[in-house]
């Protein structure tokens, strides 16, 4: 069995253990080097036909960059010139000047959207240009001709420089014109105005892109650095500060447990840094490297326009398990709201954890294994958790695992964006959420002073316990160990773990054996006593957590306590090892496809995404 690190892997090591996506489609981790040597015939033959004669990256629409409403330029020079100007940066030129840069009519168009959103000439370019790598039809154009269009409408906008979105509008036209035609007669007005405008950050207008083709793409480990353009401000308004970052950690066995560690940032002003240079001081993989770069341009937006910006500075992040390689998309909340304090001089809670994904425009988006984090939080001391609105299924997954109890340790609430994170993550919370805070304890320290969960459960049914969460849980809708505490009092228990917490525990169970038992099942390796008792523990632990997992995947369970029970008991007396290893192999490959036929369902893709 192959243990493989997943595209969508979290953490440090979380395993995929049966198959993973390969172009859309799922395969057997067995397959996939039958498959990796024909991948760079399959990509040259594209390349020759000519499917990738133009490598094309989408405009990003959802960063607001200036207020179109606000800009003040008649509508002849925002139309004609620069709009029209615009669009053809972004189509094809005549075949004599058809050599513009991808990338820049990216930018071209990005721009041209936010003039022109509704015009049909400009729906027409972004539709077709990214299955095309070219539009349908030319401009009957020169650079000389579109240079002097753009010109046009960004000596429009500069006529009225007071207006700061006229100024920021211009600032990335300017850019275009300078990079389309940098020989332009034009170049000493244009680079007379980005003195007045500065040059733009254009990573928040450009959409995420992979240009990788393969079965298993390699995570480059390295130091990761992102730089923002610099303001105005003297310097930071905070210089350091910390927080707790939820993931998972590798056990000595294999498997992994929710932990919770600390992350800091210090701002040093250095010389030779143009701008704000964000730096993760530790070898980390792609997916947080990535994390860090939407980290980045979240912060230039959030404070690009408040003055809060200062120039010539360095960052560095620090993970307090420096000696892991990270690789983790679900350290943004925490990355973000670190760094927005630097920036703010707000005082951080550092008893607050957090976990999930966030996006450049600050919404934070689901993660893996709330229930098992959380329990890493309490372990740690943290007495405050935020975890993803869509991870709130996860959190009620706690009382199927562990009881009542941990939701009385921890208060965990729920966010659906970086603003209603940091209202939990300050030291200073609002009165509202500090009034929650305070009548939470008061209810958990009744709850405390009984030492059995079914006399506690009585404590909670009692009508002043069910006010006081009622009356919390008004006020306070995200505050989700209180929401689930009053549905215990009013009754309800749950006893079935969600869709996603059920394939968490059986793949986080079965990663410490998964790759001794893709060794047996092709001889690759004889199975020492370790290896079988380490078996005998998982299949255990399967059998015990097979009730509570959702009914949809005992199936899957069932398949997979086959294989692991055939090798913790290893090959029968008059068996031999081909013979062995072909049953193995068996079984792994039907456990396999009760994975597939799930991950294929569906019902279920929307379920586990949602």
């Amino acid at each position: 069995m192959l243990a493989t690190l997943s595209a969508h892997s979290e953490e440090r090591r979380t395993i995929t253990p049966f198959p993973v996506a390969f172009n859309g489609k799922k395969v057997s981790p067995i397959s996939l080097f039958d498959r990796s040597m024909k991948i760079p015939l399959l990509l040259t033959s594209f390349i020759l036909s000519g499917i990738f004669a133009q490598a094309y990256t989408l405009p990003d629409f959802e960063s607001k960059v200036f207020d179109n409403d606000k800009l003040s330029i008649n509508k002849v020079l925002k139309e004609f010139s620069l709009f029209s100007g615009l669009l053809s940066v972004a189509r094809d030129f005549s075949p004599k000047d058809n050599d513009i840069d991808p990338l820049l009519r990216t930018h071209a168009l990005a721009i041209a959207g936010r003039l022109y959103p509704d015009s049909e000439n400009f729906k027409d370019l972004l539709q077709d240009l990214p299955y095309r790598g070219r539009a349908k039809s030319r401009d009957d154009v020169t650079k000389e001709g579109v240079s002097d269009k753009i010109f046009r409408g960004i000596h429009g906008l500069m006529k009225d420089d007071g207006n700061k979105e006229n100024i920021k509008c211009a600032a990335f036209c300017i850019d275009i014109a300078l990079r389309l035609d940098p020989e332009s007669r034009l170049k000493n007005k244009l680079e007379g105005y980005q003195m007045v405008t500065g040059k733009p950050y254009w990573k928040p207008l450009v959409s995420e892109r992979s240009d990788w083709v393969g079965p298993i793409r390699p995570i480059r480990f390295d130091e990761r650095r992102e730089t923002i353009p610099g303001g105005k401000a003297d310097k930071f308004a905070g210089k350091l500060s910390e927080i707790y970052d939820l993931h998972f950690s590798p056990l000595p066995n294999g498997r992994h447990v929710g932990g919770a560690s600390t992350v800091s940032a210090v701002a040093l002003k250095e010389k030779g840094i143009d701008g704000i240079e964000f730096h993760i001081d530790q070898e980390v993989g792609d997916m947080t490297g990535y994390t860090l770069e939407q980290v980045a341009m979240l912060i230039y937006l959030r404070h690009n326009k408040d003055g809060s910006m200062p120039t010539g500075y360095r960052i560095s992040i620090t993970f307090e398990d420096k000696e892991t390689r990270l690789n983790s998309p679900y350290c943004g909340p925490a990355m973000a709201i670190l760094l927005d304090s630097l920036f703010t001089g707000r005082a951080l809670d550092h008893k607050f954890a957090c976990t999930g994904g966030i996006t450049k425009t600050g919404r934070v988006t689901g993660g893996r294994g709330v229930a098992s984090k959380i329990h890493g939080a309490i372990n740690k001391g943290c007495n405050l958790v935020g975890v993803p609105h869509a991870n709130i299924k996860g959190v009620s997954d706690i009382l199927a695992l562990n009881g009542i109890q941990q939701l009385i340790d921890i208060q965990v609430f729920s966010f659906e964006n970086l603003d209603q994170a940091i209202e939990i993550a300050s030291l200073k919370k609002a009165p509202i959420v500090q009034s929650a805070i305070d009548d939470f304890n008061e209810v958990a320290k009744l709850l405390n002073e009984i030492k059995t969960e079914d006399k506690q459960v009585e404590k909670l049914k009692t009508p002043f316990v069910i006010n006081r969460l009622k009356d919390l849980v008004k006020k306070m809708p995200n505050h989700q160990s209180a929401k689930i505490l009053l549905s215990v009092a009013q009754g309800e228990k749950k006893k079935i773990l969600s869709l996603g917490e059920s394939f968490h525990q059986i793949n986080t169970i079965i990663s410490g054996v998964a790759r001794n038992i893709y060794g047996a099942a092709n001889k690759k390796g004889d199975i020492d006593a370790e290896a079988g008792k380490e078996a005998k523990e998982a299949l255990a632990d399967l059998e015990k957590v097979n009730d509570k997992l959702d009914s949809r995947l005992h199936d899957y369970n069932k398949a997979t306590m086959t294989v692991v029970k055939t090798f913790s008991e290893g090959r029968n007396t008059d068996e031999k090892d081909e013979e062995f290893a072909t049953r193995l192999k068996k079984e792994w490959e039907a456990a396999g496809a009760e994975h597939t036929k799930l991950m294929d369902n569906p019902a279920i893709q929307e379920e586990l995404n949602n």
